[in-house]
């Protein structure tokens, strides 16, 4: 700092360990003379700045430590049995640290077998997640050891005593015989979606928490069968304190019930996700549908602007191969042009395409990360609606709408998924790959 006081400030911020990271620089439109009192206001609001300076350095430490270790602590899905898709979603609670007790699993077994855990440790931070940790580890390797679900818990007991209190269900599918065999331990029960029908929660044994579980449980099995999804969640999910459980569980199946049709699993989870108000409890959600006869992707990859046309012409080639023939092949890659051209516009310069078969539909869901396209605030059978003469854009999607048999707008966790059908008159097996030399 000057003598004088007649040129600009500049004083140095020093970290907790008293090296200099920093400067704060202070200047006057005219000339200034400091006095005593001036310099030691300067100073003090130096050493404010330095504190808060430190305490962010503190804080985004703290952050990238918790952000690592919760991506640790919630594991990718693995290799999944033919049939099933499956959405695996983790949603913090709004405060505090970016971690907590919610946690899933996903466990391969023999026999083309998964098994699905998902389970609530009580109390956020890293006590619970330490844990969660503990207890997701214990009973994944259960579960790995071949312990019938009905002894499951017990075991459970056994092994850690009354040390947790927490909550977990457990879901042991098996694709080839189109049966779901599930226990709990005082946690929400999971919900099913028939195809074709509204959702419907499932009826479990009533069993207390973790820890305190001594006796066998009794195993609920149900079938499933093409085109049924089922959903294991937390109670963060449908808990509010202006609220009942039971008005939570409620707007959970109105929020499945809204989802667009032929939606995937997680277009699914990002709809029930984005209806969601932040609570104060983590969130945790994973969906399985057990894919229709005949469903199975096309083509799924991410693009950018650059990308636009070669992947017009590699959809086209798919929509072939698919059973897709004029004129609603030209339709539909003048289609598949626009909602690619909108993602790049209304989004963060590119997205993601996947292209695939349900229900002898051909469907194409175009996402990308933007903050959503003007005008369109979701679903509706009846959008978009037609541009006005004189508007310069807005003609992209009312062109889709009217060249295709139906076009969906959803939110998603990041940005907009738009969905458009083209219904086929006599599907093929024929693959991306089996047409690519075609024009």
């Amino acid at each position: 700092m000057p003598a004088d006081g007649d040129a600009p400030v500049a004083l140095p911020l020093h970290d907790s360990e008293g090296r200099p990271v920093a400067a704060l620089a202070l200047d006057w439109a005219g000339a200034r003379r400091l006095s005593a009192a001036d310099h030691a206001a300067l100073a003090t609001v130096a050493d404010l700045c330095e504190q808060t300076l430190e305490r962010t350095r503190l804080v985004a430490a703290e952050h990238q430590l918790v952000t690592r270790l919760a991506a640790r602590l919630h594991p990718t899905a693995p290799a999944i049995p033919d049939g099933l898709d499956i959405a695996l979603r983790y949603r913090p609670a709004m405060t505090g640290l970016h971690l907590g007790g919610d946690w899933y699993d996903l466990i391969p077994l023999a026999g083309n077998r998964l098994a699905i855990v998902v389970g609530d440790v009580v109390g956020h931070h890293i006590e619970a997640a330490a844990d969660m940790a503990q207890l997701r580890t214990v009973i994944n390797t259960l579960i790995r050891l071949e312990v019938p679900p009905e002894k499951l818990f017990a075991r459970f007991t056994a092994l850690l005593g009354r040390n947790f209190w927490g909550t977990a269900v457990v879901v042991l599918i098996d694709p080839a015989e189109g049966r779901a065999d599930m226990v709990g331990a005082g946690h929400p029960a999971p919900v099913l979606v028939r195809a074709g029908r509204p959702p419907a929660g499932l009826v479990l044994e009533r069993n207390p928490p973790l820890g305190l579980i001594q006796a066998d449980c009794r195993v609920t099995s149900v079938a499933i069968g093409p085109g049924d999804t089922l959903l294991l969640f937390t109670d963060g999910l449908i808990e509010r304190r202006d609220r009942t459980y039971d008005d939570g569980v409620a707007e959970l199946h109105r929020r499945i019930a809204a989802a667009p049709a032929h939606a995937t699993a997680d277009t699914l989870a990002d709809t029930v996700l984005t209806a969601t108000t932040g609570g104060e409890d983590d969130q945790a959600l994973v969906i399985v549908r057990f894919r229709a006869a005949g469903d199975r992707t096309l083509l799924r990859t991410t693009f950018t602007a650059e990308d636009i046309s070669d992947l017009r012409r590699t959809a086209q080639r798919c929509a072939v191969g698919a059973g897709l023939a004029p004129p609603k092949l030209d339709d539909f890659t003048v289609a598949v042009y626009e909602l690619l051209t909108n993602a790049v516009r209304h989004g963060s310069g590119g997205g993601e395409l996947h292209l695939r078969i349900s229900e002898a539909t051909l469907l194409c869901d175009v996402t990308d990360n933007g903050p959503g396209l003007p005008g369109l605030p979701g679903t509706s059978p009846s959008m978009p609606m037609p541009p006005s003469p004189d508007s310069v854009g807005g003609r992209g999607l009312w062109l889709v709408r009217n060249l295709t048999d139906g076009i969906q707008v959803h939110p998603t966790a990041s940005g907009t998924c738009l969905t458009m059908m083209m219904h086929l008159t006599e599907p093929r097996g024929t693959t991306c790959e089996d047409v690519a030399g075609r024009p």
